[in-house]
């Protein structure tokens, strides 16, 4: 038991103790305070009936000696009894006893007696007469005589039990210096006594209330405080070990898991696995699904890992949509991996709003401890690098080996060299032309980046692809030709060269730069050139996502401004249709993929046919990427192209050998319809 529950303990021990103690008090001052509040009614009142009756009982009786004459007489007794009658009619007195100074009768007059004789009150039957014997009544009387003239003895015969409280009064009645009568009055204090009972009772409950507010409302704010604390502690301790979305643990937590099964296996001196899971373009699905979507396939994947779980086997998730397994003491390869734990290919889901199945398939990375690592971070950092391999490869699960790692140092250097590249204006421009394809001109170039390399030469895209899929990288590089390309523009421009349009690709992370249209317009500007001369080429797959709405719309700028928008790699990506509706397009570019296998494949030929009737009949221009032989002109030609781009007719080239090749191709326009001119 811990230090807070002992407390916790003690304190409801005390508190309970001193509620307890309250209460009792509370109990007793009601008591006594009623007690002393009766008493006084009761003195209060005996006071009165005391004169009440000296003045009503007064009689014609001679009195001799020192001792009052008897009632001897019938008529006496009758008076003294139909005087002690209207007595009782007139206030709360419930009954009344009389003894004659000499002690020989006993007269008892009653509530109860009385109610029965309000007919006929000289029934002789309800003057209860009890004669006693003077030795028996003796000691009453000496103790009379001894009273003083006006003497009261007021008794309470109550308790808090019983509601009934009554109060006797004792005392001589004295009339002319002479002792005639002794008279014991029972009065009733009932309703005081309730009264009393009633306001002392309201009192101590508000007493009670005020007490509550006082003691126990903090005292539950603070058990309350203390509950909650305890359980956000509970939960950040959870939260700390697990994953709160799949309930799996999360990296903190399978690094504590870890440490304790290397342990365990160096122990028993066998081996672990670890299984790193990573669904394939997972971005993607979010992108264009939508979340809800992705949690649905990240929770489906987490319930089927669950399934496949095994006593030795612990679960985790590293993070969006990369998971680990990690299987404990065993000695097996990635053959046999299937026998402790059955690594999924893919997993599924509905997609309500467009009735359709979603497959998201599963790439996995495996490493085994020692082998290869004999830490986590070790062991993690090895699996990731066999997830980039086995997602460039055809494959869905691999094995760690030592090429990777060299091929990670090599992508680092890569990086590395090529930031500082960047900095250096390393990556230029190459330009290729875009020719028209009825005349053969020049219709206008498109920039593509190479990396003037300090001691490799000129490298394509092909040697830094990676670096093109890294936003931050690709967002400098988007920035870096944008500079270059308006700025050689200009100078083209001011040496009379007829460069009529340049078409740069823009990236998602272009886009996501919230002043690019405006950057386009200014850059345009300062280099006295109009936003007709620029193409603004964006792919299908860059335009899905949460901002897809800011994307269209500085595309819309854009487009309003006098810049022509195409969309590139037409008729590869997820909804080429849709896209057309959305996009402020002027121009469509049919992919090289359908171009190559145009002339020999029947569907490929098909597919560009329809697309071009389909830009067509919305007013696009359309240019075909890809062409490489005077078959695929002539076909591209009769297909209904306006515009080809390819190796028939040019490379990409340097800046400086633009105006050469524009003025080369366009004097000979005719000539190169019919004749490759492959610079």
């Amino acid at each position: 038991m811990n230090m807070n529950n002992l407390r916790s303990k003690k304190f409801l021990s005390v508190l309970f103790a001193g509620l307890f103690l309250t209460f009792g008090i509370l109990q007793l001052t009601v008591y006594f305070s009623v007690q002393y509040l009766l008493e006084q009614e009761a003195t209060k009142t005996s006071l009165n009936w005391k004169n009440f009756l000296i003045h009503k009982l007064e009689y014609s009786n001679a009195i001799t000696e020192k001792q009052p004459q008897l009632l001897k007489t019938q008529l006496e007794k009758e008076n003294f009894q139909e005087t002690i009658h209207n007595i009782l009619e007139t206030g709360n007195l419930e009954e009344i006893d009389i003894i004659d100074p000499e002690c020989k009768c006993y007269l008892s007059f009653s509530r109860e007696n009385h109610s029965k004789v309000t007919t006929e009150k000289h029934n002789a039957l309800h003057l209860n007469l009890k004669w006693q014997t003077y030795n028996e009544a003796s000691s009453i009387y000496k103790e009379i005589s001894e009273l003083d003239e006006i003497a009261l003895d007021i008794e309470l015969d109550h308790s808090i039990d019983d509601p009934i409280a009554t109060a006797q009064i004792y005392h001589p009645f004295v009339k002319n210096a002479q002792t005639q009568y002794f008279i014991r009055m029972r009065i009733d204090l009932e309703d005081k006594y309730l009264g009393y009972l009633y306001i002392l009772y309201l009192g101590t409950g508000l007493i009670i209330t005020c007490l509550f507010i006082a003691i126990a409302l903090p005292i539950y704010q603070y058990f309350s405080t203390s509950n909650q604390i305890k359980t956000s502690e509970k939960r950040a301790r959870y939260l700390a070990m697990h994953d709160d979305f799949t309930g799996l643990y999360n990296r903190n937590g399978i690094m504590q898991i870890v440490n304790h099964s290397l342990k365990s296996s160096e122990m028993k001196e066998k081996e672990a696995f670890f299984i790193i899971l990573d669904l394939k373009n997972f971005k993607n699905v979010n992108d264009y699904y939508g979340y809800k979507i992705g949690d649905k396939i990240l929770q489906k994947l987490t319930k089927e890992l669950k399934k496949k779980a095994k006593d030795n086997i612990t679960l985790g998730r590293l993070s969006g949509d990369e998971f680990v397994v990690i299987v404990d003491n065993v000695n097996t390869n990635i053959d046999n991996i299937d026998n402790y734990f059955q690594v999924p290919k893919s997993v599924s889901t509905s997609v309500e709003a467009q009735d359709a199945e979603l497959t998201v398939e599963i790439n996995a990375a495996v490493v085994k401890y020692p082998e290869h690592g004999d830490t986590l971070h070790g062991l993690l950092r090895n699996a990731d690098l066999a997830l980039q391999y086995v997602k460039a490869s055809d494959n869905y699960i691999t094995e760690y080996n030592a090429q990777m790692g060299d091929k990670f140092i090599a992508s680092l250097e890569l990086r590395r060299s090529f930031k500082s590249g960047l900095t250096k204006g390393e990556i230029i421009p190459y330009y290729q032309p875009i020719i028209d394809a009825n005349t053969g001109e020049v219709k206008g170039l498109e920039a593509l980046a190479r990396w003037n390399h300090p001691t490799r030469g000129i490298l394509t895209p092909y040697f830094f692809q990676e670096m093109l899929e890294d936003p931050e990288i690709s967002g400098l590089i988007g920035k870096s030709m944008l500079e270059n390309i308006t700025k050689q523009m200009g100078e083209w421009k001011s040496k009379g060269i007829d460069v009529k349009n340049i078409s740069i690709n823009i990236s998602t992370a272009d886009l996501l730069n919230p002043t690019f249209s405006i950057n386009i317009l200014s850059k345009l500007t300062a280099n006295a050139l109009k936003p007709e001369d620029l193409t603004i080429e964006v792919t299908e797959n860059c335009m899905f996502g949460e901002k897809k709405g800011m994307f269209i719309k500085q595309l819309e700028q854009l487009r309003l401004a006098g810049c022509s928008i195409a969309l590139d790699d037409f008729g590869t990506g997820y909804s080429s249709i849709t896209q057309i509706k959305e996009l402020p397009c002027t121009n469509l570019k049919i992919d090289k993929s359908f171009v190559d296998e145009a002339i020999e494949c029947t569907a490929d030929r098909s597919i560009i046919s329809a697309l071009v009737k389909l830009g067509q009949t919305i007013g696009f221009d359309i240019t075909a990427e890809g062409v490489e032989t005077l078959e695929q002109l002539q076909l591209l030609k009769e297909l209904g192209c306006h515009h080809l781009q390819g190796y028939y007719y040019s490379k990409p080239i340097p800046a400086c050998e633009v105006g050469t090749m524009i003025d080369s191709m366009n004097n000979n326009s005719a000539k190169k319809i019919a004749e490759p001119q492959i610079a």
